[in-house]
């Protein structure tokens, strides 16, 4: 019981980093592609026939360009990872933005590790998640910064920016974007927390907590909430009866809107919050319940 409630707080913190899709998350994290073409983002050509086809040729053959997408998303981990180009190499505030039917809902920033960008093909109103070197629409990933990505289009750089930092003049470097200070997990930061009917956690349980993902994530269904077009939290459904969520007594309908007083509002909130848990004496989870506000306390000993 106590592993398992931790491990949904994680899953509510991360699944933000898929923004939109939780089978696209399950995909793509855990590498347990289940629907490849949901999935695509990537532009494939159409096979063209050389001549008028043959009634009385051999068998259909299928063209090698209909295996493009699965070389593309490196389904088997196969294609070596691209190295990063340095912030420092290209100059952000003479880049053009793409005019590609892009969106960038967020990145993930990792110095020790790839990051990511999450990116939607407004035409075809899906989200990927994508790396440097991956492909969408035209273009490749060339360089991932925090809310911004640099695309390499027809050979020239181009740049994406998150809707927010649109209408910013120019373009800040990563050195130089503002970051939004998350508080230190000290104990006088922290919302109260009722000892008596918090659940016990156990800290050395944190390690593990993603280990149990799949598992989990077949429980419920996770997606972002909007309010006013903004992020507004996370809204679960399809809990499963006798599931973990169920015992933990959310609902169908729960908006897991923030962690310790702070509120979900972004993949870099997500991520905070998660470095913030590890360290953190206790946790409270703030949520939403046919429109009233509501907590969850949990005590990490």
């Amino acid at each position: 019981m106590i592993k398992h409630v931790f491990n949904f707080i994680n899953i509510l913190l991360i699944t933000l980093l898929v923004f939109f899709s939780v089978k696209l998350f399950y995909q793509v994290v855990s590498a347990q592609v289940l629907d490849v073409p949901y999935m695509d983002l990537t532009m494939t050509s159409e096979a063209v026939s050389a001549g008028p086809p043959d009634t009385a040729a051999a068998p259909k053959r299928t063209d090698f360009v209909a295996y493009q997408a699965i070389l593309q998303r490196d389904l088997f981990k196969t294609k070596p990872v691209q190295a990063e180009v340095k912030v420092d190499a290209i100059d952000l505030d003479k880049l053009k933005q793409t005019q590609l039917n892009l969106k960038l809902w967020g990145t993930i920033i990792r110095e020790s590790e790839q990051s990511y960008a999450v990116i939607e093909d407004t035409r075809k109103k899906k989200q990927g998640l994508f790396r440097v070197g991956d492909t969408v629409e035209n273009a490749s990933i060339k360089l991932i910064l925090r809310k911004k990505v640099v695309l390499t289009v027809g050979g020239k750089d181009e740049i994406l920016l998150m809707d927010s930092d649109k209408a910013k003049s120019g373009v800040a470097s990563r050195q130089e974007t503002p970051q939004r200070e998350m508080p230190e997990p000290y104990e006088d930061t922290m919302p109260p927390v009722d000892t008596e009917d918090a659940v016990s956690l156990d800290r050395e349980r944190i390690n593990e907590a993603l280990q149990n993902i799949n598992q989990l994530m077949s429980q419920v269904k996770v997606r972002p909430h909007f309010q006013d077009g903004q992020p507004n939290g996370l809204l679960l459904s399809h809990i499963q009866q006798n599931s973990i969520f169920s015992e933990m007594g959310l609902q169908n309908g729960d908006i897991v809107k923030g962690v310790n007083g702070n509120m979900i509002e972004s993949v870099d909130d997500a991520l905070k919050f998660y470095e913030n848990l590890r360290a953190s004496p206790s946790v409270e989870l703030q949520i939403q319940r046919q429109g009233e506000e509501m907590s969850l306390s949990y005590q990490i000993q």
